[in-house]
């Protein structure tokens, strides 16, 4: 590791601390005399949070936080950092610029591409996701008290409605593209850069995806409250959210109902979500699909968690967009045998983020657990990009 690296990890490192007091601010409120500067950086905080939560009403406060914690204690610790370090390998290539459209799914799901870029000593160019933008600046602002050169390795491009479009400035200044978002998105950022002749650039490109989880009908009231922890934490949105249960055939839906209902008071006062949920149980109830966790069974069915809907998938249903199921619903495939399992990952692997056997750690991705499978520091070291 250069000297230059060793001041930038250390500066990462830092950020993490101040990160992490200011989260602790505002979730315990605190305010007194005594730690005046802890106080400011709680208020900072907590306008970030709010124009967030105004911006897109799907970020709770409480997501965020968790985010950030997630950030701090998986991406910016030393250990961490010296892992991401260890990919570059004293590798640096400074004179290549960056192109990052950031998704919005996930609060701050972006800042691992612009850490790398960071480590890899390029400049990023980046087009934040108009639901989430302001915790990554907020982030970066945090590694600025200690890394000043972030002003120069890093630029938030203005949105496609001011002077600046996307096109002009992303497309045309970078040398190589991380994408990340829906297929739909994706297919119009290659239409874009077909059109202004940018086809070639190299291009990471991560689409939709989705993770699903398998039970044995044996787990315990911790393994089922983390892993409704990995089903709801951001909504279930997000390639990492489990969204689709594979359960032996006779599991009693009704265990998962009971040992999720601890997110309900997370979940009930975000109204985009929660709107979704009671009409798509209204519609269940309407067509008579409605049941209980006990009695149901292979054929398509809705369990009622109170606060989403646990949707049993019948096995004549393959389609691939049948494993990404609305704001509000998990689905749930019953099985007799892992062949089942097996030919479920064959049909979709293209979709498949990650499989689960064990929860609870599905949204705390650590540093080095690459989003699709693809090192992103190699990518941007590559001399093809």
């Amino acid at each position: 590791m250069s000297h230059l690296q060793q001041i930038l990890k250390y500066a990462l490192a830092e950020s993490s601390v101040q990160i992490l007091s200011a989260v602790k601010v505002v979730e315990e409120q605190i305010n007194e005399p005594a730690i005046e500067s802890l106080a400011e950086q709680g208020k900072l905080l907590e306008r970030v949070i709010k124009l967030t939560q105004a911006s897109n009403p799907l970020f709770s406060s409480y997501m965020q936080l968790e985010s950030l914690k997630a950030v701090a204690n998986n991406y910016l610790t030393g250990s961490a950092l010296e892992r991401l370090f260890d990919c570059c390998a004293g590798r640096l290539v400074e004179s290549k610029i960056v192109g990052i459209i950031m998704a919005g799914n996930i609060p701050a799901v972006g800042f691992h591409d612009l850490l790398c870029c960071l480590v890899c000593g390029v400049k990023a160019l980046v087009k934040l996701s108009s639901k989430d933008k302001y915790l990554i600046p907020y982030i970066c602002g945090e590694i600025e008290k200690y890394w000043p050169q972030i002003r120069e390795q890093v630029e938030f491009l203005p949105s496609a409605s001011d002077t600046d479009t996307k096109a002009g400035r992303l497309y045309n200044e970078c040398d190589a593209l991380i994408f990340s978002g829906s297929d739909e998105s994706l297919w119009e950022i290659k239409r874009e850069l077909r059109t202004i002749g940018k086809e070639g650039i190299p291009l990471l490109a991560r689409g939709s995806r989705f993770s699903f989880g398998v039970l044995d009908g044996g787990e315990d009231k911790l393994q089922l409250t983390s892993l409704a922890e990995d089903m709801f934490l951001y909504c279930g949105l997000g390639c990492r959210s489990i969204s689709t249960l594979f359960v032996p055939d006779g599991y009693d839906l009704s265990k998962i109902v009971e040992n999720s209902s601890f997110m309900r008071s997370r979940l009930e006062h975000i109204p985009p979500y929660i709107n979704s949920y009671r009409r798509l149980k209204a519609l269940a109830a309407m067509q008579g699909n409605l049941t209980d966790g006990a009695s149901a069974g292979k054929e398509e069915s809705y369990t009622d968690g109170e606060f989403f809907l646990l949707k049993t998938i019948g096995s004549e249903i393959e389609k691939i967009e049948d494993n990404f199921p609305p704001l509000g619903v998990v689905n749930v495939r019953y099985y007799s045998n892992e062949n089942e399992i097996i030919e479920f990952e064959r049909a979709n692997s293209s979709k498949i983020q990650k499989k689960y056997s064990k929860f609870g750690k599905a949204q705390q991705p650590q540093i080095d657990e690459w989003m699709d499978g693809v090192n992103t520091i190699e990518f941007i070291l590559s001399d093809k990009s």
